[in-house]
């Protein structure tokens, strides 16, 4: 099934999946304490790009990290693909694919 999703994503052509961060919903306040804000991305996968909104967890560390997870289901259709399939069709794989990122920034200017 492995070989079969590959095709399906078609990984040789498009080796990675692209997340493009577009906007949030509210400056965060940039705290220890776990924030949620909801924003936009494009997801790009198997050559087509879609426009989601997408709840985040956003948090500063002890380092002046910031750290933003978060995920998303999107489905083999929004993408305009066909889930794998194998013995004609007697097993099959889920229609939903769950995207999770954890995106970590630092102020580099902070520290000159």
């Amino acid at each position: 099934m492995t070989r079969d999703l590959r095709k399906t994503l078609k990984a040789e052509q498009f080796p990675h999946l692209s997340i493009t961060f577009l906007s949030l919903n509210r400056l965060p306040a940039l705290s220890q304490k776990a924030e949620h804000i909801t924003g936009w991305v494009d997801i790009e996968l198997a050559g087509t790009r879609k426009r989601v909104e997408v709840r985040y967890q956003l948090s500063v560390d002890a380092q002046n990290v910031v750290h933003l997870l978060g995920s998303r289901q999107v489905t083999f259709a929004d993408f305009n693909l066909t889930p794998p399939t194998k013995l004609k069709g007697m097993v099959n794989t889920h229609q939903s694919l769950s995207i999770s990122f954890h995106l970590k920034m630092k102020d580099l200017t902070a520290s000159m």
